[in-house]
């Protein structure tokens, strides 16, 4: 597939028709700028996000094929090389949209309370990841197959991504060395204990999506969730000598 085509699917482009001269915005008069993908293209790269979901929680990330993922989002394998060149690409830019929006749900629970409470801002950004992974179950399942238990990403996710993505944290970073400066939680880097911190908060959501004795404790249980947060919290609080 042409570079040309596969550009002019993802982004917009500029159609030019017949006039002259220029306009106050610089460009031609008569020329129509288009900002982005047409309606259409997004509703069909939403399809095809979503059937890699189910692919993927169906079959694992390493037996999701193209030719399945296209199937189930009712495309030609062709068209969906149109808007993905490789399976690789596309992993990326479900793993980009996942992170931007989990991250985006926490950050809005954190403007609901003062800054000076850290701890009740640590704890509701536990509660807020636990809340939004249970309520996205498929994406919840994709993050836990691309990420390594240390959570580092694996192979699946580029360098790039993770570079383009480290923005989405610089909030969480800030309350986390906000609260070891106040002596809060242990004196160790933001990240480290933002890693430590939400470690099992999609575990829980997923145990709570699932079936079996130990799910149906959890959600006949409420005070439970409590005590796991309580847990959680207890790896990375501040312990005077």
């Amino acid at each position: 597939m042409p570079t040309e085509a596969i550009k002019s699917v993802n982004k917009g482009e500029t159609l030019k028709m017949p006039g002259k001269g220029t306009g106050k915005d610089g460009n031609a008069v008569g020329q129509t700028k288009l900002t982005g993908p047409k309606p259409a293209s997004i509703k069909k790269r939403r399809a095809i996000c979503q059937a890699t979901l189910e692919v993927c929680q169906a079959n694992g990330i390493g037996n999701a094929t193209t030719a399945e993922i296209a199937r189930r989002a009712g495309i030609a394998v062709g068209t969906l090389f149109c808007y993905y060149a490789t399976k690789f690409d596309l992993l990326n830019d479900i793993y980009k949209d996942i992170v931007r929006r989990v991250t985006g749900y926490v950050r809005q629970g954190l403007k609901e309370l003062p800054e000076y409470n850290k701890e009740g801002l640590l704890r509701q950004l536990w509660q807020s990841h636990v809340q939004w992974y249970k309520s996205n179950s498929p994406e919840a399942g994709f993050l836990s197959m691309v990420m390594n238990p240390n959570g580092e990403s694996s192979p699946y996710i580029s360098e790039k991504t993770l570079e383009e993505l480290a923005t989405c944290y610089d909030d969480f970073k800030k309350v986390f060395q906000s609260a070891v400066e106040q002596a809060v939680v242990r004196p160790l880097p933001p990240m480290l204990l933002f890693r430590i911190f939400t470690a099992n908060t999609m575990t829980v959501a997923s145990l709570y999506q699932s079936q079996g004795p130990l799910s149906a404790f959890l959600r006949e249980t409420p005070q439970i969730l409590c005590e796991l947060e309580n847990a959680a919290w207890d790896m990375i609080a501040f312990r005077s000598s």
